[in-house]
């Protein structure tokens, strides 16, 4: 086959042969003819494997043959900022060898530079989905983009399942319009639904697949550790779990760069505190969504650079940011989706055709099976699909919004036309359009006017609402919460959360501590330690992934084949070798330890769930229904049967669900006879009307409405108070747009019908219902019933919260300032320079000293002499102690006459003197916040 690189300009051809690119990669290979053909194109490659060239050179190519023109040219579309951070270093390059400038535009982009872009725009722009709808509105950024000639979407598989790709494939279509037509090029991961996403970017036609999806070798390992190893450094803190934590740590020693994944911020930073309590202190830093883009950018440069060695991440390190070459991916606990343990083990040996590396650290016994389960799907590339939102209302609402700030007025058919053209929107009909226009028209002030046919913008209101609504991702408000002890903070509770479950004289776990709720006011929430976490609730903090349905039935019938196999005599060691060979990702000894769940099961002598069989045990209040059909199908069935259960008995009946199971509390005895009749009748009952009347009274929905009423302008981002009625929200929206759209997302993301109804057709045929009532629920309906979570030991949990101050400290940025000359010297994290003493780079003075931010922003701006005098102070503090006055000055709240009593009490930086700086600042925070 002849060399594609050779179809490429000189100037690129040259480019590649002096960096050593001598043979392309297949994906190349593939999609380079397809882009300079002028095909739009969906290429789908691994991770690592070249697909931004593959789109990107011959596009430039093609622009380079073309006669000069102004404005943007190329449009280079990413999900995340710092994509788009990694891009412009690499694209810069390529531009340069053919005579294009390339720029960044995002929500962090100056004012000067964008009055530079509008005034002289460069020929390429990376942005993002949010940004093009910003980009849409501008008089001149608008002349500039009807130029453009070519689009690439980079990580599209990332958006297809949300309703920013919504609002993005809505936005091409916009542009579309102003611009005649355009190339389009998106590049996605290994997905488990080409076809589908195709025609999602390519409506009303479909993009050409170029599939260039090769089985790159894995290298997986599960690990099931003991409970503990004895080891005295992590077992007094965290004794449940630390040949875990002792085996990770190892792992992260022997390689250079590693990856550590979980699936929850909240679990980031728990194992990233544990981790540094291992002795990971100075090689390892977390990385998620919620922290500053300072804070990220810091972790991804010093993994890249070899300051730190490891990172503890969520899904915000999943995608192409560069971060250098990772040796290694460690899973901490299972990935629950075979999609996502093939984008995080991808990232390690981040080279075509080297295998990439991965371990997963299960922590119980399901665990290590569901892992086994998802690394065999893995490794054979059985990939889920994603869903697809149909019609969301509240991105209609938007786009209505934004076609009428730029045309000024537009016919509902144009806009009905415009909208067909996209793939979430092909089925809308003219009733549904209307009834979201009309519910625009009648808001206060109104976003739109609406006279005949004709569809106007409204006045300032509707610039507003654009404008504070171009992300689809959810606002997430937080309350403190307040320990009753001491009247002092000890962190935030998500809004809803407080919302819908906090009042006083219930029980929460909040950070894997039991609290009872004391006081529950509009600006915090007081609680005080609880002995007992019977009956609390975990805090709400974001959405667990679901775990499929296909992968949960996989490891049904695992538990299924295991109990088969005790039941033919084979002995815990032959069962567990027949299992690794099945799953050869893990060794018999952490087989055998998951092993022992199902002997304890088989000397009670009722099987587990799974396979071709569904366990009903029914101690009389307490239900539990085994069965392993995946997170939201069981979500779904614990809602429909809960209903018909209540409708029936008429008392309420509590739910709890996992992806192994349901169960059901009620005040009034339960057969497990009279459970399983009800579960075969689902089969003959309008399963979507009954979802549709429960849905609305539920928790989940409430949070998707409070969201949605957001999205459209209908609700306040501004934190809700109690008494505005976070109940009655349903009841206030009901028969609104507003309303049936959070109905619609609720079903989409939280729900699986159509899951359920393939799981009910097979009761009868293929699955077998059995009924047990006991007087002692089975070790596994037992797991099952009280669900999963971590518990920190409460007289441990002091300890605990001054690892984590201690760490946030060390993570403070400093600005350097000389008290001799007043010269800037730069700034620095304090753990960097913690116990130096710094020279002036100016006047060479040792008296340089650090301050936080807002202190030097009022040097800045202002000759205050006062100001000076007391930075002169600090100085002395500095002379003083030099070993803890970085420290002292990262602290918030510390005056300086604590901090010098405090330089005199202490002098070198141990456990006494991490205690008081954390008491000093929880002080603070009292007086700031009058708690």
């Amino acid at each position: 086959m002849k060399d594609v690189f050779e179809l490429l300009s000189d100037p690129l051809k040259n480019l590649l042969k002096a960096k050593g690119y001598v043979r392309p990669t297949r994906i190349q290979e593939l999609l380079i003819p397809r882009v300079l053909s002028g095909s739009n194109v969906l290429g789908i490659a691994p991770t690592a494997s070249g697909k931004t060239e593959g789109a990107l050179l011959p596009v430039l190519t093609r622009v380079y043959t073309e006669q000069e023109t102004s404005g943007f040219r190329i449009l280079y579309i990413t999900p995340l900022r710092a994509l788009n951070r990694d891009l412009l270093r690499r694209l810069v390059e390529y531009s340069q060898v053919v005579g294009l400038d390339v720029e960044v535009r995002h929500g962090d982009t100056s004012t000067s530079v964008r009055r530079r872009q509008a005034i002289a725009p460069p020929r390429i722009l990376i942005t993002t989905p949010e940004t093009l709808q910003i980009l849409l509105l501008g008089r001149k950024l608008r002349e500039h983009l009807s130029n453009v000639g070519y689009v690439i979407v980079d990580e599209a598989h990332e958006l297809v399942g949300s309703k920013r790709g919504t609002q993005l494939v809505v936005g091409l279509e916009r542009l579309r319009i102003l611009t005649g037509n355009f190339q389009l090029v998106a590049l996605s991961a290994t997905i488990g639904n080409p076809e589908e996403v195709a025609r999602f970017y390519g409506y009303p036609g479909k993009l050409e697949i170029v599939n260039a999806t090769e089985r790159r070798p894995f290298e997986i390992k599960v690990r099931f550790s003991s409970r503990s190893s004895g080891s005295p450094s992590g077992s007094r803190i965290f004794k449940e779990n630390v040949g875990n934590l002792e085996y990770i740590c190892k792992e992260i020693m022997e390689a250079k760069s590693s990856l550590v994944f979980v699936n929850t911020r909240s679990l980031a930073e728990i194992l990233g505190v544990k981790l540094r309590l291992m002795g990971l202190e100075n090689v390892l830093t977390v990385h998620h969504s919620s922290l500053s883009g300072y804070v990220r950018r810091s972790a991804e440069v010093g993994l890249k650079e070899g300051s730190i060695k490891a990172i503890v991440c969520t899904s915000s390190l999943e995608l192409g940011i560069d971060i250098g070459k990772v040796d290694k991916v460690i899973q901490y606990m299972s990935p629950r989706q075979v999609g996502r343990l093939i984008q995080r083990v991808g990232r390690a040996s981040h080279k075509p055709g080297r295998p990439a590396k991965g371990i997963i650290i299960a922590v119980d016994e399901f665990d290590l099976l569901e892992s086994l389960v998802v690394a065999k799907r893995a490794i054979s590339g059985d990939l889920e699909s994603q869903k697809i939102f149909d019609k969301p209302l509240d991105v209609l609402a938007h786009q209505i919004v934004g076609l009428t700030l730029t045309e000024g007025y537009i016919d509902v058919s144009e806009i009905l036309n415009i909208l067909r053209n996209c793939f979430p929107y092909r089925n809308l009909s003219i009733t549904e359009l209307m009834k979201v226009i009309e519910y625009l028209s009648s808001m206060w002030p109104p976003l739109l006017k609406v006279r005949g046919g004709l569809v106007r913008k409204g006045g300032k209101a509707s610039y507003e609402y654009y404008f504070k609504n171009v992300s689809t991702i959810p606002e997430e408000n937080v309350i403190p919460f307040i320990d009753v002890n001491d009247n002092l903070p000890v962190g935030v509770l998500n809004e809803a959360f407080v919302l819908e479950y906090c009042a006083p004289g219930r029980k929460i776990i909040f950070k894997g501590v039991p609290w009872e709720i004391k006081e529950v006011k509009d600006d915090a929430v007081y609680g005080l330690l609880s002995k007992s976490a019977e009956g609390a609730i975990p805090s709400w903090t974001g959405e667990e992934l679901p775990v499929p349905f296909e992968v949960a039935m996989e490891v049904g019938e695992l538990w299924s084949s295991i109990w088969e196999m005790m039941l033919r005599g084979l002995d815990e060691k032959e069962i567990a070798t027949k299992i690794a060979e099945r799953f050869p990702y893990t060794d018999v000894t952490s087989i055998s330890r998951a092993l022992k769940i199902f002997e304890e099961q088989f000397s009670h002598g009722i099987p587990p769930g799974g396979g071709k069989r569904v366990v009903i045990e029914s101690n009389g209040s307490d239900i539990v229904i085994e069965s392993t059909v995946g997170t939201l199908v069981n979500r779904t069935l614990s809602i429909v049967l809960s209903k018909v259960i209540v409708d029936e008995i008429g008392i309420p009946v509590l739910t709890r669900e996992s992806q192994y199971g349901i169960t059901l509390i009620s005040q009034v005895p339960l057969s497990s006879a009279y459970i399983a009749d009800k579960i075969v009748e689902l089969k003959h009952v309008n399963l979507e009307q009954i979802i549709r009347k429960v849905v609305p009274g539920t928790f989940r929905f409430r949070i998707r409405l409070l969201n949605v009423g957001r999205r459209f302008g209908a609700i306040p981002k501004e934190k809700i108070r109690g008494d505005m009625g976070f109940s009655k929200l349903a009841e206030i929206f009901e028969g609104t747009p507003v309303y049936g759209e959070a109905l619609n997302e609720t079903l989409t993301q939280d729900m699986d019908l159509e899951g359920l109804v393939k799981f009910l057709s097979l009761i009868g045929r293929n699955i077998i219902v059995e009924a047990y009532d006991v007087k002692e629920l089975s070790p596994i309906a037992r797991i099952i019933s009280r669900g999963r979570y971590e518990v920190v030991k409460p007289e441990n949990y002091e300890y605990f919260l001054v690892e984590a101050f201690k760490q946030r400290i060390y993570d403070e940025i400093l600005y350097l300032v000389c008290t001799n000359c007043w010269r800037y010297n730069g700034y620095s994290k304090v753990g960097r320079i913690v116990g130096k003493k710094l020279k002036c780079r100016f006047c060479g003075s040792e008296g340089v000293i650090g301050i936080k931010n807002k202190i030097y922003s009022r040097l800045k701006k202002v000759e205050s002499e006062k100001l000076k005098e007391e930075l002169l102070k600090w100085r002395r503090i500095y002379e003083r102690n030099k070993n803890i006055a970085y420290l002292l000055a990262a602290v918030d709240g510390l005056d300086i006459e604590s901090a010098g009593r405090i330089a005199e009490k202490f002098r070198e930086i141990d456990r006494q003197l991490l205690r008081e700086l954390w008491l000093s600042e929880r002080e603070y925070y009292k007086r700031r916040f009058r708690l």
